[in-house]
């Protein structure tokens, strides 16, 4: 990309605060003020929610049982327990859905009450609980099936499944249909008479509180002490493994959740999280969002996608090192074989893109349904615009995945179009989908209407969010770099600072061979040093003069951290901001 297209590629766009806000929230919180800028733009706007923020405690976590039917599913589980029942753990194939199961299947098992996991699998099966595997289902002989991250669409599957003697507790976490299913219990934050008040946890999350309950009513039944209630924060590195990976925003309790987790996943406690690491490069790191991101989540998931999701549950539950060693390095190769398929189906893709239309309905004959989403993510990115991607199979059936910009909610989007569709289900930014190839041109006419009709309330726009220009004295002051770790966890509802900087003098520029370039800068007599991903051309540029858009971060180099920056932008100095985002 040259320099000249590269700063006309985004808005620059600045928050514009509530300045008799902003100066009260400064003057309660104390905070030294670059930190409660940052936290003032994320909505955060009382120093209790700032403390909160900053050190997110377990404590602070709402009671399980206010979710709706949570009551129901806990006691129906405790008569399993008592009973000595088989419980079936029937899980989705995603890293949501497997490390959901791998966190119940630890929490079962230090209960002393061993319990059956299953898997649908991606091609054979697709997404869900299915009424075709109710039959292997009862095979098992469990009496008690909780499914996690997906049933909330599952009407005809747990009704045979009823019809079998099973009872079904349905754990999710994506959009409730009008009717739930027939289902003992179904536990589901976004169901509208759930009291819970976060409504944003993954799948894995869900599980969590349906563990937490079960855990707090045996105690308080006097069936476990304090010595031998199972340790839920131990399997918080799953939380956040799932949480992460689902995209699931970084706000309220996922970031509690998430950013303790993560710790655990930096300390790899667990021989398959060891192993993970390893085989992702990361051996003795420490991880954040962004490796759980790019690194260890694509490998939980290539397992679902490619293969069997087993592979990556098998990873998250054995003891064993040798084991886990060669689980990981399976989950390698089906890593490796998904980027393949997945660069020759964005160039497929790519070619039948419709230029002047609103958005992108995009199928073809047995595309692998396992790289459909990311695919479907990597095009929505390029063009902002909501992009479905169909695999259709030889009986004309077309299964394939959705993807959605910020600012439009891809549900919805779909039920506008449910008379076309055998299925659908998801959330806002994502979604999976199913009809008949005899309705594809119907269903496009009336997405694409769907879409033109959104996008005059809610246009997507690709804009950087500054918090605030900076000089390198303020990224070094003391004050700031002591809380600055603690802004961390970023992610979805919770993105990176970003701040401008001009006035400096490059001091060093080293291009290195993977097309990135580093960079050392000077102002004042400090110096910070900077690295720009992907923009090794920049070295031919006089980037002094330039504006640069820049983020901070904690870089781990020979067991040493320190702090870096990373370019995101940069424009002229005549360069005027587009817009303003409002707090």
């Amino acid at each position: 990309m040259e320099t000249a297209s590269l700063w006309a590629v985004k808005q620059w766009l600045n928050y514009l605060a509530d300045q008799a806000r902003l100066r009260h929230f400064l003057r309660e919180s104390g905070l030294p003020p670059l930190i409660a800028r940052i936290l003032f733009h994320r909505g955060i706007g009382k120093a209790a929610e700032a403390r909160e923020a900053l050190f997110p405690n377990l404590s602070r976590l709402h009671d399980p049982f206010l979710m709706a039917d949570m009551d129901r599913a806990v006691a129906r589980i405790i008569l399993a327990i008592s009973r000595r029942e088989k419980i079936l753990i029937y899980g989705d194939y995603d890293a949501d859905g497997v490390t959901a199961t791998a966190l119940l299947w630890h929490f079962f098992r230090r209960l002393g009450h061993p319990v059956e996991v299953f898997f649908p699998h991606r091609e054979e099966d697709g997404y869900g609980f299915h009424a075709h595997l109710i039959s292997r289902l009862k095979e098992t002989g469990a009496r008690l099936v909780i499914t996690v991250d997906c049933g909330i669409t599952a009407h005809e599957a747990t009704a045979l499944a009823r019809e079998a003697g099973m009872e079904v507790i349905i754990t999710d976490h994506h959009q409730v249909p009008t009717e739930l299913p027939p289902a003992l219990a179904v536990v589901n934050p976004q169901r509208r008479d759930c009291r819970y008040p976060e409504k944003n946890l993954a799948g894995v999350g869900v599980a969590l509180n349906l563990a937490r309950a079960v855990r707090g009513r045996l105690y308080r039944q006097g069936r476990l002490s304090r010595e031998t209630m199972p340790n839920l924060r131990e399997l918080l590195d799953l939380v956040a493994l799932g949480t992460v990976a689902d995209m699931a925003p970084l706000r309220g309790e996922n970031r509690t959740l998430v950013k303790i987790g993560l710790d655990l996943l930096s300390q790899a406690h667990r021989p398959g999280i060891r192993a993970l690491k390893a085989e992702s490069g990361l051996e003795g790191a420490r991880v954040g969002t962004t490796e759980v991101a790019f690194r260890l989540g694509p490998r939980i998931n290539a397992a679902g996608r490619l293969e069997e999701a087993l592979l990556a549950f098998r990873l998250l539950t054995t003891e064993k090192t040798e084991e886990a060693q060669e689980l990981a390095h399976k989950l390698g190769q089906l890593n490796s074989q998904r980027q393949r398929l997945e660069a020759e189906l964005l160039k497929e893709a790519l070619a039948m893109i419709e230029p002047e239309a609103p958005a992108q309905v995009l199928a073809g004959s047995n595309w692998p349904k396992g790289v459909l989403g990311i695919v479907a993510a990597k095009i929505q990115e390029q063009l902002l615009q909501p992009v479905v991607l169909l695999s259709i199979d030889e009986n004309g059936l077309a299964k394939g995945s959705g993807r959605c910009p910020e600012g439009l909610h891809l549900y919805r989007l779909l039920s506008r179009c449910r008379e076309h569709l055998l299925g659908f289900g998801g959330h806002a930014a994502a979604a999976g989908l199913a009809l008949h190839i005899s309705n594809l041109e119907p269903f496009k006419r009336s997405f694409f209407q769907a879409v033109e009709e959104a996008l005059i309330s809610a246009p997507p726009v690709s804009a950087l969010k500054v918090d605030a220009r900076v000089t390198i004295k303020d990224l070094l002051d003391p004050e700031f770099l002591k809380l600055f770790p603690h802004l961390e966890p970023f992610g979805p509802g919770w993105p990176e600072p970003i701040f401008t900087l001009s006035g400096f003098k490059v001091r060093q520029q080293k291009t290195m061979g993977n097309g990135h370039l580093q960079l050392l800068l000077w102002q004042d007599g400090l110096t910070l040093p900077a690295v720009a991903f992907g923009m090794a051309n920049l070295a031919q540029e006089d980037l002094e003069s330039f504006e640069l858009a820049v983020t901070p971060e904690l870089h781990d180099f020979r067991g040493q951290t320190f702090l870096r920056l990373r370019l995101r932008h940069l424009r002229p100095h005549s360069a005027v901001d587009a817009g303003v985002q409002k707090t």
